[in-house]
């Protein structure tokens, strides 16, 4: 499917996101942004761990995007994950929502697709 660079995308994580999943995440993350998605929003509302790896990944991509006008953002995001990026400071890096449709909102895209 072609996406134009102005629509936004969720992508909702399900369970870990570690060693034992990690390439199968990053291919589907990456079908996303090489179809032309410059939007992401990452729905971290069901997951229950993430390593360092993971999170390597997720800044790398944070980094790429920024430049070119893209954006990564979380949505709901559960008590580990709060906990996880304050620790660590990536709240101060990734913008975090409460819900998709509040993310989606705050990047400009529409809420009638149904995410």
């Amino acid at each position: 499917m072609s996406l134009s660079g102005n629509e936004v995308r969720v992508y909702r994580f399900e369970g870990d996101f570690g060693s034992h999943n990690f390439w199968e995440v990053q291919a589907e993350i990456e079908e996303i942004l090489e179809s032309g998605c410059t939007r992401l929003v990452l729905n971290v509302g069901r997951m229950t761990f993430i390593n360092s790896s993971a999170l390597g990944y997720l800044i790398k991509t944070w980094k790429i995007l920024n430049p070119q006008g893209g954006h990564l953002v979380l949505s709901e995001p559960t008590e580990f994950v709060t906990r996880t990026m304050s620790v660590l400071g990536l709240d101060m890096v990734f913008q975090i929502y409460p819900d998709d449709e509040t993310a989606v909102e705050a990047l400009g895209g529409s809420t009638d697709d149904g995410g």
